[in-house]
């Protein structure tokens, strides 16, 4: 089978994360893979040397603009057209909307992930409302619909994107690591974050919440982003810088996790977070927002804490709760991995995935 794999950035994300695990599975598997991305960066190089053919296409990076987006989707059929994949699957809102009008217009089936609808609860008003025209205008041109989450699905349908059959719920997986696991629980008061530096991402009200909280407690912000020099700076203002670490973009992810007492992630909006799936993997308590597909990965006060509004003060006083417990936040941390084992591992996605390419084909 030739499958082609459509997304708009290259950096470092949830998303660039799970579409070259496709792609490494795929690969194995004995297909032929392709990558068509927007720009150069993380994802082309790692798929590059996976094996994967990677074709930047520059047209699909840009914001939606009618004109554009016309020449764009006329390039795209073609880059498609001289591909001549059995299946293309795109991912990211810009990709997806291209790809499944280049593809009809070829009659090459697609397949659409959506990685949090762009018209999420949170997001700002103006994009709410473009997104919801684009995506309701473009669904019923591909076949099926992956949501990361219950909730994605739901609000698809509550905004009358596509048709029910449509649909399908996946969650988001990842491999196992059993020797990376916390150790040593919440004795340590490190608390880490992992996510770029960007919106819908809210580093800002953790430093905040950083500064209410005993000098002791130490704060390490994995990623990178537009936004980074303002946390650095509101750091400074409120007087921890010298408790925050800006690690930026790593590959040693899953081994710095393992060395935290606890994982936070706050945002606006969300769609299935990998990295709450990677702290549930290391055996981390959660602190989170409790948005977008969040409350179906952590059990609120059983695998973590879930904020409905997370001021900086709302997640002091979580994260105190359980540094001033640590045999809770440990016992918490165990749940979760649990709960990773049994509902979020990769193969499982895989499997689900594997079976939903195998329907797509049999229809065409």
């Amino acid at each position: 089978m030739k499958i082609v794999h459509v997304i708009t950035k290259a950096e470092r994300g949830g998303a660039q994360v799970h579409v070259l695990g496709l792609i490494r599975h795929q690969l194995s598997s004995g297909q032929e893979v392709f990558l068509l991305v927007g720009d150069t960066g993380y994802l082309a190089d790692e798929a590059r040397q996976a094996g994967a053919e990677v074709i930047i296409c520059e047209e699909i990076i840009h914001p939606l603009r009618p004109w554009h987006d016309y020449r764009a989707t006329r390039q795209l059929a073609r880059r498609l057209k001289a591909l001549s994949p059995d299946l293309v699957h795109a991912h990211s809102s810009k990709a997806g909307l291209l790809a499944r009008l280049a593809c009809r217009s070829i009659s090459i089936p697609c397949l659409f992930t959506a990685h949090g609808w762009a018209f999420s609860e949170g997001a700002p008003k103006k994009r709410r409302l473009i997104a919801k025209l684009a995506e309701s205008t473009c669904a019923r041109l591909g076949h099926s619909i992956v949501n990361v989450s219950t909730y994605d699905r739901d609000l698809a349908l509550r905004n009358k994107v596509g048709l029910a059959a449509q649909h399908r719920v996946i969650h988001n997986g990842l491999p196992d690591i059993p020797e990376l696991s916390a150790e040593g629980g919440a004795t340590n008061g490190a608390i880490v974050m992992v996510a770029r530096f960007a919106a819908p991402k809210r580093q800002d009200s953790l430093i905040r919440a950083l500064s209410l909280l005993p000098a002791s407690v130490r704060l390490r912000l994995i990623g990178d982003g537009p936004h980074r020099a303002e946390c650095e700076e509101l750091a400074r203002q409120l007087g921890v810088m010298e408790r925050v670490d800006f690690v930026g973009d790593s590959d040693e992810v899953a081994r710095l996790l393992a060395e935290a007492s606890m994982f936070v992630l706050l945002s606006d909006h969300e769609g299935l977070p990998l990295t709450i799936i990677e702290a549930m993997r290391t055996g981390l308590p959660v602190v989170a927002s409790a948005v977008g597909g969040i409350p179906e990965l952590v059990e609120d006060g059983v695998t973590g804490i879930l904020l409905r509004e997370p001021s900086p003060e709302a997640v002091a006083a979580a994260l105190k709760t359980l540094l001033d417990n640590p045999e809770c936040a440990r016992q918490m941390g165990r749940l979760g991995r649990e709960r990773f084992l049994s509902h979020f591992t990769e193969q499982q996605m895989l499997n689900k995935l594997d079976a939903l390419y195998a329907e797509i084909l049999a229809d065409r």
